[in-house]
């Protein structure tokens, strides 16, 4: 992590562990509630337990970055997964309460802790949904008109990969599957739209074999996302080397006809900006647009960009978070939007961050079958 990054990092888990702690103090309060347990030995036991379990993600973090092993791997994935449990938990601990006064209202005898009961049992099982989805990415199949593209391109299908988070969870099994994915539909060209690695480091040895799997005869592009600023890249570039990926850093290459153009995610602190990667844009021929994060949009349309590939988003990964993304990205937080001549779609991502769960959407690998406009 570079060393200006240290003070933000800390007030930022400072915040978080404050959040975890207090959810997690009440989240005991309300089962103790719930089940009435009145026994104080039984409550103290309760209540290191829940404590424990506030603190337990940062506890595999610091593990996972110390050793990586089996144990600390295994370790960071239970918390991880805990971290995503405890939130539909806490929910279903409110919603016990409100659908335990509205029975009363309604004057049907159910007991608090039956109702919390079967509200924490559905939260269970939702969160094991999540996780199961979260490790079985789809195909998303879509069309974009491109103006003047060439002939060579016509129904040709390019491949968008974004957010695969490769580290402590998702590792060389996963990025497997999801090559086996990118190969069943015989994509053309392979543009990866940034978070290849989660920014947490690991040996990625593995992502050479994996990576030189790809079958794409134009070739594979890639741009770093904001989490391969949080690592030291540099360490991953002699890996990235033996393969057959390219990445672009704020560069432009013809492919076809169709110039693809990558751009370079700033360091933290720096201000998020394409106006050098659109300065390689000819207006005259057709173009797509890597930029890890839907913004600065109205540049890319101004620019003449005929199709901007994002992901960042994740389409807020564990709902209700969905609608944070809206909030910030507005109706370019996920999914094709076409606007004129311009076309932006911005992928859920094929990974996650934090817990291994998803419960908002469906992770994806994008087929984007060219048509001409």
């Amino acid at each position: 992590m570079p060393s200006k990054m240290i003070p933000v990092f800390l007030v930022f888990i400072f915040l978080i562990l404050v959040i975890l702690l207090g959810g997690h103090y009440l989240v005991y309060k309300g089962f103790v509630t719930a089940f009435q347990i009145d026994n104080p030995n039984v409550a103290s036991v309760l209540k290191s337990i829940y404590g424990f379990l506030a603190i337990s993600y940062f506890l595999g973090l610091l593990i996972a970055h110390w050793s990586e092993n089996f144990f600390s791997r295994s370790f960071y994935f239970m918390t991880a997964v805990w971290l995503g449990t405890s939130l539909y938990i806490a929910l279903a601990v409110i919603l016990g309460k409100l659908a335990y006064r509205l029975t009363e209202l309604a004057g049907i005898d159910l007991s608090l802790g039956f109702i919390t009961a079967l509200l924490i049992s559905l939260a269970l099982f939702y969160s094991g949904y999540g996780v199961w989805n979260a490790f079985t990415p789809g195909i998303k199949k879509i069309e974009v008109a491109i103006k003047n593209l060439p002939q060579a391109w016509q129904g040709k299908m390019i491949v968008q990969i974004s957010d695969v988070h490769l580290g402590h969870i998702h590792g060389k099994r996963f990025l497997h599957d999801v090559i086996t994915r990118v190969n069943s539909v015989n994509p053309a060209i392979v543009l990866i739209t940034g978070d290849l690695f989660d920014g947490m480091g690991g040996n990625f040895g593995y992502i050479v074999d994996e990576l030189n799997r790809i079958s794409a005869p134009q070739g594979i592009y890639y741009i770093i996302g904001n989490h391969e600023t949080y690592m030291n890249f540099k360490k991953v570039l002699p890996v990235l080397a033996k393969t057959r990926l390219r990445i672009l850093r704020n560069e432009a290459v013809m492919v076809n006809g169709i110039q693809i153009i990558g751009a370079d995610y700033p360091e933290p602190g720096q201000k998020r900006d394409i106006t050098q990667a659109l300065a390689l844009a000819n207006p005259d021929l057709p173009s797509i647009l890597l930029w890890h994060e839907p913004i600065r949009i109205k540049e890319a349309r101004e620019s003449n960009i005929d199709l901007m590939l994002s992901g960042h988003t994740h389409h807020g990964q564990l709902w209700p978070f969905g609608y944070v993304s809206l909030l910030v990205y507005k109706k370019y937080h996920t999914g094709l939007h076409t606007e004129g001549d311009f076309s932006i779609y911005t992928s859920t991502g094929a990974g996650t961050w934090g817990p291994p769960m998803r419960t908002g959407n469906k992770p994806e690998v994008v087929a984007i079958t060219l048509q001409s406009k």
